[in-house]
């Protein structure tokens, strides 16, 4: 689900809503998945119909957060999901340490089970480097 900026820890208070919110559909979503061969019509083709993202970030140069995005896509059915959910996982193992689109170099791709929230909650955390800044992030699927 999307997190209104008044629901993220109190570090995020000064925050602003990014650009690149909003609805994406499979075309827009293609452009910023791993596989550099994606394409919508594959998206569509794995049941993906459509995302809402709400990203922040600082108006400002920081040393610390500067950026936070919280995002919920809709999928054909329950198993179009997972299915989504577990190429992205293998996507990400499959090119950790390697440049992909933007010049992201994704390292330290780690999944885990969820915590008590359902036997097919999927989770992966995982640090990329991206001129010169470093990015963390923790994904979760529950279909």
């Amino acid at each position: 689900m999307v997190l209104p900026v008044d629901q993220l820890p109190d570090e995020f208070a000064q925050f602003s809503v990014t650009a690149e919110s909003g609805v994406d559909d499979a075309d827009q979503e293609a452009q910023d998945t791993i596989d550099p061969d994606d394409s919508g019509a594959d998206l569509r083709d794995r049941g993906f119909i459509g995302s809402y993202t709400l990203s922040y970030d600082l108006p400002v140069a920081s040393d610390g957060a500067y950026f936070v995005s919280t995002a919920v896509a809709m999928f054909d059915d329950a198993g179009s999901a997972r299915g989504f959910y577990d190429t992205h996982i293998n996507d990400l193992m499959r090119y950790e340490g390697r440049s992909v689109r933007g010049g992201a170099i994704f390292r330290e791709v780690v999944p885990f089970a969820g915590p008590g929230l359902g036997d097919e909650s999927r989770f992966i955390t995982s640090a990329a480097e991206i001129m010169d800044r470093k990015y963390y992030s923790t994904s979760f699927c529950s279909p």
